[in-house]
């Protein structure tokens, strides 16, 4: 599938949008969670988060896939390789790819069969940025003027990405905190 320039740049910020929303458990825990502390039950307050925390599981699955060889089968899907960035295979293992189908995508009996599981969502969110920014950074040299205003907004909006990474990373315990030097 071929685009046009500007149906490229479009598809660029809907990965950009993905790669924000890697940010939207780490929001919800510093930011949203403590101002709802005075709630006379706890129900809101995890009906929220479990919604916060599937939805940022199903943004890992969507910019993971983008990362992924093209398939025939489904020519509309945006990937990597649109705008001459390799497919890289993503960040998330086969294994992960198949829980997530079974646990969040689709109501299956997998968790009745195998009990719940937990997600390592700050390590899962370093590996999604890990692949993106270099992504951006690409786009920034090859697919837009350098210099440009839409590569100093794209460089800029990577700046946000790493400036929020080092926010979170300042709340994680220094054994287990990642540095993202890409």
């Amino acid at each position: 599938m071929s685009l046009t320039k500007s149906q490229l740049e479009a598809a660029a910020n809907d990965i950009f949008y993905l790669a924000q929303e890697m940010f939207a458990y780490y929001s919800w825990k510093t930011r949203i969670e403590p101002k709802l502390a005075d709630l006379s039950t706890p129900l809101h307050k995890m009906l929220v988060q479990n919604a916060v925390v599937e939805a940022q599981l199903m943004f890992y699955r969507k910019l993971n896939e983008f990362f992924r060889r093209p398939s025939p089968r489904f020519a509309d899907d945006l990937r990597s390789e649109l705008f001459g960035y390799p497919a890289t295979g993503g960040f998330m293992s086969d294994a992960d790819i198949e829980e997530l189908h079974k646990r969040v995508a689709h109501a299956t009996t997998h968790q009745a069969i195998c009990g719940p599981a937990s997600y390592e969502i700050y390590d899962a969110s370093y590996a999604a940025l890990k692949h993106v920014i270099p992504f951006f950074t690409f786009l920034s040299e090859h697919f837009h003027a350098a210099g440009s205003s839409e590569s100093r907004g794209l460089l800029g909006g990577v700046d946000v990405l790493r400036q929020l990474w080092s926010e979170w990373s300042s709340l994680v315990e220094p054994t287990k905190q990642k540095a993202l030097n890409v």
